[in-house]
């Protein structure tokens, strides 16, 4: 191939950089650029909130359900439900706990979160395999992909389900009572052993279930933009017939020519040294099987290939694009619809039907839940701006996602003390301060975004210990929270 058809393939082949996350929100994990050019801010924020809320509702609606496939069967949230399996425990009927009610929501999140995970944060977890997809907002998918662009709809993926199938707040909710003991188990007495245990596992677990998701999903990458093996041999042929014609032309001593293969082996090596290496071989490869024979065929079918490259996606997508991010919304606004009304309409059924009937749980909570669970979600991404705020040498402290951490747990502490001490509650009132719990405090605690700065801040390992830092503080203070809310409720019975 002509030198000029690397030049003119690294001057045309030109993408507009999407825009990466800033250190300061680490709960987005992907930049709030425009979904749309023609989107005023106001819309563009109209988007971002229908996203989050509508996502929000569904991954509460998520997280009950498989606390229900896993742990009904355990006596979790009612007896009496055919073959579903006794996996999960809240180790206050019984023995057991460690394994407890929200792991498999904390860890089918983790691995969601890691499908999603961004280009550059592959990049930076997995430096020798993923830096082709630096830069690429979501490697699962094409890098031509519409949705690429479709920052609402990342950010309700990301922050709006992954963040609200997860909580953190529950989980230490379920350890401190383990812990504690007492009610409404007096005769089990506390489970520190198998708390501490719950610990561990659900930290251990979450974080193995992000890297599985980061793996899946730099295979789809490779699978979606990696070269096939002959691909490669006729671009490996194409850079020797380019370096044996540099050589040759300056031992005859054609200044020009030698300037000329100088230039072209320089570009070339930068070429596939970029985040574009995929598509410089593919142009590279086209020239090389056009006309072996020909070296201006080679070049003007390097050229064709250059404004393939660049023009088809334009011309393809052109009419897809806005399909596909119509129909994103459009999904969006079905789920929130859909399941605030259906949530709004048992939530009236249920509650006059059982208004005077006393339970620990009645089925209206979940109706509950999933109403509120969107305040929790958008309390938890504005707090995320907090991320990176601390000044001194504790800047690197993911400082907003630690307080709505802790925030959600001050929360589900106080609403499980009030419930344990408050025994004439209407059934209407116990569902109410229920799905605070597992609405607000599960959608404002996150686990996903929790293990993913723990990870990012293990890269620096063993030059600090941040990562084991971050992940310590949290569990520590969480659990002394615990103990002296719920704790002091308890024992002064």
């Amino acid at each position: 191939m002509h030198p000029q058809g690397w030049q003119l393939y690294r001057t045309t082949c030109t993408y507009a950089p999407l825009p990466t996350i800033p250190a300061s929100t680490g709960s987005d994990l992907g930049a709030l650029h425009p979904t749309r050019h023609l989107d005023t801010p106001r819309q563009h924020m109209c988007w971002l909130l229908l996203h989050l809320c509508a996502w929000a509702q569904l991954g509460v609606l998520t997280r009950i359900f498989i606390g229900k496939l896993f742990g009904a069967a355990c006596g979790i949230t009612g007896a009496g439900v055919g073959d579903l399996p006794c996996v999960t425990s809240a180790g206050l009927t019984h023995l057991g706990g460690a394994l407890f009610t929200d792991l498999p929501a904390n860890v089918a999140g983790s691995f969601i979160m890691g499908l999603l995970s961004p280009g550059d944060l592959l990049a930076l977890i997995y430096p020798s395999t993923a830096s082709s997809a630096k830069g690429i907002a979501l490697p699962l998918l094409h890098q031509d992909s519409p949705l690429q662009k479709h920052a609402a709809l990342l950010l309700g993926l990301r922050t709006g389900y992954c963040g609200s199938l997860t909580t953190f707040a529950s989980w230490m909710v379920q350890m401190v009572e383990m812990m504690i003991g007492g009610e409404p188990a007096p005769v089990i007495g506390s489970e520190w052993v198998a708390a501490l245990w719950g610990v561990g596992i659900g930290t251990a677990v979450s974080l193995a279930a992000l890297v599985l998701g980061q793996h899946v999903a730099l295979i789809a990458w490779y699978a979606w933009n990696a070269p096939s093996p002959s691909v490669q041999d006729d671009t490996a042929k194409a850079a020797a017939v380019e370096a044996a014609e540099g050589l040759a032309a300056s031992k005859e001593g054609e200044a020009g020519q030698d300037q000329d293969g100088a230039a072209g082996a320089g570009v070339m090596a930068d070429a596939l040294s970029t985040a574009s290496q995929a598509a410089a071989i593919r142009a590279v490869s086209l020239a090389a099987a056009g006309s072996p024979n020909s070296k201006q065929e080679a070049a003007a079918n390097g050229q064709q290939q250059v404004a393939i490259t660049v023009a088809a996606p334009a011309a393809n997508t052109a009419c897809g694009r806005t399909l596909l991010v119509w129909a994103a919304d459009g999904a969006a606004l079905t789920i929130l619809l859909v399941l605030t009304g259906v949530s709004l309409g048992f939530a009236v059924h249920d509650t006059r039907e059982k208004i005077t009937t006393f339970g620990h749980r009645p089925r209206s909570f979940q109706w509950f839940s999933i109403l509120l669970g969107p305040a929790g979600c958008l309390l938890r991404w504005k707090l995320s701006t907090l991320n990176g705020k601390v000044k001194g040498s504790w800047s690197w402290f993911p400082a907003g996602t630690f307080a709505a951490n802790m925030g959600a747990c001050v929360l589900d502490f106080v609403m499980t003390s009030l419930l344990l001490r408050v025994t004439r509650l209407t059934s209407l009132q116990t569902a109410i301060l229920t799905g605070i719990v597992v609405g607000i405090g599960g959608c404002l605690s996150t686990v996903s975004t929790w293990v993913v700065e723990i990870q990012k801040l293990s890269v620096t390992m063993p030059h600090n210990l941040r990562g084991y830092t971050y992940m310590g503080v949290s569990l520590v203070t969480a659990i002394i929270l615990g103990i002296i809310i719920y704790g002091t409720s308890v024992w002064t019975m």
